[in-house]
């Protein structure tokens, strides 16, 4: 390739491991529900409560969770794609999968998604 110098051994490696924390992903949301559970039963008398922490995941919790598995996917996606054009000499693919992979947006912090600021 002309100007870059990747380390195939060494991105693989990140890639392995950003997938397996991406998998991490998973067994988050269920301690998130769990969490909400609990929090739930601990208020037996509040109806209300419960009712409004359930919105408050559904709403707010549980997209940002998807979308950070989403951007993280097809960062992952793109990145591998790209590592696998410059080990096969595509340049021009190679840079647009590093194009696509640069693409992915930094997750927001809850409360901010969709909201003008």
């Amino acid at each position: 390739m002309t100007e870059w110098d990747i380390h195939v051994t060494e991105v693989r490696q990140v890639l392995a491991n950003a997938g397996q924390s991406a998998e991490d992903y998973i067994s988050d949301e269920v301690q998130i529900n769990d969490s909400f559970v609990e929090l739930g039963l601990a208020l037996p008398r509040s109806p209300h409560v419960a009712m409004r922490l359930s919105e408050f995941s559904e709403e707010v919790v549980y997209p940002h969770v998807k979308k950070i598995f989403d951007d993280t996917t097809a960062a992952l996606a793109a990145t591998t794609e790209a590592l696998i054009a410059y080990q096969e000499g595509d340049v021009e693919m190679a840079r647009q999968a590093q194009y696509a992979a640069a693409q992915t947006l930094m997750p927001q912090p809850p409360g901010l998604m969709g909201q003008a600021r």
